[in-house]
């Protein structure tokens, strides 16, 4: 929530308001920023714009950066790898509007979870999406209203989802007694054949995705009396 949010709670003789205080400290966004990764989906091949209801998406990737409240962690660090997967999202088909040249295709998912991962082992391949999830799982998030949208146009679109931490190793940086953040995805699709490596299609992957994860943490509330209230320094 963003803001400053005023809830009243009435006692039995002192009524108490309940003051928002932004809790923005030690939250930077973006919290962490996901390299560009490589999209599967039962079969789909590069340039294709259209999902088959009932398939299942895949994206498997390297982290880029981090910042607070996880900007202790350095993913340039030799000594071990971070990694990140979107995987369970199921596929509720492609929505097709427009025409021509300027033909537009959305594709929701349900479903789904980002599970980020730092690895020592350093053994990521993208010919194994398996590599890129395993190690030590640091942070997850349920999915929610996961769309991804692209045109005809210029073959590239968008990415957006909203997420809820779940759990991970650093789970606690990211909640308030056991109560998992939100959160938004946000960034850039492509089905385009120049975007995908040519390797990456002859493993399978019809799709780029460049994404970043965004928190918004909860207001906090100070239970504090009317009368403290109205003496307090204006």
């Amino acid at each position: 929530m963003n803001g400053l949010i005023r809830t009243m709670r009435f006692a039995a003789v002192v009524p108490v308001l309940a003051l928002g205080v932004p809790a923005s400290a030690g939250i930077v966004n973006p919290v962490v920023d996901l390299a560009p990764g490589y999209a599967m989906e039962n079969g789909r091949a590069v340039g294709d714009h259209t999902s088959t209801a009932a398939d299942t998406l895949c994206i498997v990737g390297f982290v880029a950066d981090f910042n607070e409240p996880f900007d202790d962690l350095d993913p340039n660090d030799p000594t071990r790898e971070y990694t990140y997967v979107y995987k369970g999202l199921i596929s509720q088909g492609t929505v097709v509007s427009g025409g021509g040249s300027f033909t537009f295709y959305d594709t929701d998912y349900s479903g789904g979870v980002l599970e980020i991962y730092c690895d020592p082992a350093q053994n990521a391949d993208y010919a194994d999406k398996s590599t890129f999830q395993d190690g030590d799982m640091i942070l997850a998030a349920g999915l929610s209203d996961f769309r991804i949208s692209t045109q005809s146009f210029n073959c590239s679109g968008s990415q957006n989802a909203n997420l809820v931490f779940t759990g991970g190793s650093l789970f606690n940086r990211v909640s308030d007694d056991g109560v998992g953040f939100d959160g938004v995805i946000t960034g850039a699709f492509s089905v385009c054949a120049s975007a995908v490596h040519a390797d990456r299609q002859a493993e399978g992957y019809f799709g780029l995705s460049d994404t970043k994860v965004d928190v918004s943490p909860p207001v906090p509330t100070e239970d504090r009396s009317w009368g403290s209230i109205k003496n307090s320094p204006r």
